[in-house]
């Protein structure tokens, strides 16, 4: 057996996995998240940003292989803890757990899976244009694909601004549980900074979600784009 199949198979290195990289994906949301809000910039600013990233194919395919390469090892090891710590757990060491535990760590599962099709919905409706393909297809006065538009027009629908309410909400009790998890799994929880990172948490979970909820909300109220 090799060193990375040794690793993969064990119950150390699936939490390792999972945490590094459920932070990477922490800090592609933060990145994700400050090109959405180019939209307060107006028009011009989103689409010419929309336009650079489109320019750097090399760079952009890159990153979405290395983004979905993230994701997959995410989901593969947290779904093998799960199954395994399903499978070691007595009826009694279970119902101790849960006493123990909140909320937002036991619905780890439903959580990520409702993220998962939401993932693949955001893909289908910004990326791939199958949803509202008209507002997919506009182009502005330069000939840029027009973002801002399609953006606009999509969260003038109130169906699509509760999908994405609702995304952000299971993102939300995901990322509670998740991002001090992953501080405790990679050991960078120290003597002394321990409340620190405990408070930080929820501070970045709360961000990222404010960020990501300021543009549905914010089309929807008419503040942008009326």
């Amino acid at each position: 057996m090799s060193k990375l199949t040794q690793i993969l198979d064990s119950s150390v290195g699936q939490k390792i996995i999972a945490g590094a990289t459920g932070l990477a994906l922490v800090g592609f949301l933060a990145v994700h998240m400050a090109g959405n809000l180019q939209i307060f910039a107006g028009a011009d600013a989103l689409n010419e940003y929309a336009e650079l990233l489109k320019s750097k194919a090399l760079v952009l395919w890159g990153a979405r292989l290395g983004l979905l390469t993230l994701i997959v090892l995410h989901i593969a090891m947290t779904v093998r803890q799960y199954v395994r710590n399903r499978g070691l757990r007595s009826q009694r060491y279970a119902r101790e757990t849960y006493q123990r535990t909140t909320a937002a760590s036991r619905s780890m599962m439903v959580t990520g899976s409702l993220l998962l099709a939401f993932v693949v919905f955001h893909l289908l409706h910004f990326t791939v244009g199958v949803i509202l393909p008209g507002a997919y297809q506009q182009l502005d006065s330069e000939g840029r694909h027009d973002v801002y538009a399609m953006v606009v027009a999509a969260f003038g629908n109130p169906v699509i601004v509760i999908i994405y309410v609702v995304g952000m909400l299971a993102l939300a009790t995901h990322l509670k549980h998740a991002i001090s998890s992953a501080w405790q799994t990679l050991g960078l929880v120290r003597d002394g900074n321990e409340s620190k990172l405990r408070k930080l948490s929820p501070i970045l979970a709360a961000i990222i979600i404010a960020g990501f909820l300021a543009v549905p909300l914010s089309v929807s109220l008419g503040l942008v784009g009326s």
